[in-house]
């Protein structure tokens, strides 16, 4: 899932020039695998938003199971 706020506003290092703030979500995110992750997200923001890898922040969040709802019940 995908979910853009444009028009939020945001500073990073005093200046309010373009700016991401990514957060992945997963259950079973194996830490080993986030500087690949985080290296893909960017690039793809980089590519298709403009925004500078220098000014993107990406969050990791491992999820337990019981802790994610679908379809009425929890993984």
């Amino acid at each position: 899932m995908v979910a853009l706020q444009p028009k939020t506003e945001m500073l990073f290092s005093g200046t309010d020039a373009p700016v991401a703030f990514l957060e992945l979500k997963s259950i079973g995110l194996p830490g080993k695998k986030t500087k690949a992750l985080s290296q893909v997200l960017c690039t793809l923001v980089e590519e298709h938003l403009k925004i500078s890898k220098e000014r993107i922040y990406v969050k990791f969040i491992d999820v337990n199971r019981g802790m994610w709802g679908w379809k009425g019940d929890t993984f």
